[in-house]
């Protein structure tokens, strides 16, 4: 998905910035740069718990900052009974990764809405091949994907802590 995003970035900067297709190639990069997120996410999800592989997109920020935290922040009580530094480290980690991946959830789904949903605000260009929506640059989309992943390594690494 993402290599389909950076193919319609491309795309879009491929055409005059201010014509139609420039719009619409730009903010279709940012559908796919969503989606390409969504994906790690909903994987992500899905390991933690298998009904939350179905979560609705909207709501994905609120599982993270909610029962997803707490479960760290329950694995990080009994690591600080226990004393295990490195454990408390990796719940700390993750702990922020959580609250970190669901502002970027945020940030990306209201994003992909603008694009999908909201035609009359366009794609604007900026310097050396870069375009924005709103106040969201491509290259902060570009990197949705790859900050979903490495958060969620750090959430699934705290996750796999055990209970016990």
């Amino acid at each position: 998905m993402q290599n389909v995003a950076l193919f319609l970035q491309t795309k879009a900067n491929s055409c005059p910035h201010d014509s139609r297709d420039f719009d619409l190639f730009g903010r279709s990069s940012f559908n796919r740069y969503y989606y390409a997120a969504y994906l790690e996410v909903r994987s992500l999800l899905g390991s933690l718990n298998e009904s939350w592989a179905t979560a609705q997109h909207s709501s994905i920020p609120k599982l993270l900052n909610g029962q997803i935290v707490e479960q760290i922040g329950r694995k990080r009580q009994r690591a600080a009974k226990l004393g295990d530094t490195a454990a408390l480290q990796i719940c700390s980690r993750a702990k922020q990764s959580a609250h970190d991946l669901a502002a970027l959830m945020e940030t990306a789904y209201a994003t992909r809405v603008t694009a999908d949903y909201h035609p009359e605000v366009i794609v604007e260009a900026e310097t050396r091949g870069r375009f924005r929506l709103n106040l969201v640059s491509v290259t902060i989309a570009h990197d949705w994907p790859v900050k979903a992943r490495e958060n969620g390594e750090r959430i699934k690494r705290a996750w796999r802590l055990s209970d016990e």
